[in-house]
């Protein structure tokens, strides 16, 4: 579980959304881990995984690997798939996967978070 959580906690150093919730180096280093153990744990509870790297394995294929067993349960129940996310990077990828972005907006002295949707 602490390696789960040391990479989940740098792999999202630089996430926008993140880093306007932890203002700091110091309060984002000291906190980040709790809130990854938190969304590790209630995953696993659920049988799902939670996955993330920190650069070394991206661009592989990997994450259109992890979305796509959730995307063949989406597409037989005629469900749509939904996230949100912070950086214009992730908002080219997840087009590539099929989402679009369905409405984007700017937090009040925070991110610009874009909201995407995948019709099944």
């Amino acid at each position: 579980m602490a390696r789960l959580r040391r990479t989940a906690t740098r792999a999202f150093v630089d996430d926008p959304l993140l880093r306007w919730f932890y203002l700091g180096d110091d309060e984002y280093w000291a906190s980040a881990g709790f809130v990854f153990d938190n969304i590790i744990r209630r995953s696993l509870a659920l049988n799902g995984v939670y996955t993330t790297d920190d650069g070394v394995a991206q661009r592989q294929g990997l994450g259109a690997a992890v979305m796509a067993p959730v995307a063949a349960v989406c597409r037989a129940e005629g469900l749509p798939m939904y996230l949100e996310t912070a950086t214009a990077a992730n908002v080219a990828y997840y087009t590539h996967l099929g989402f679009h972005v369905r409405s984007e907006f700017d937090i009040p002295d925070g991110p610009h978070l874009w909201c995407m949707l995948r019709h099944p």
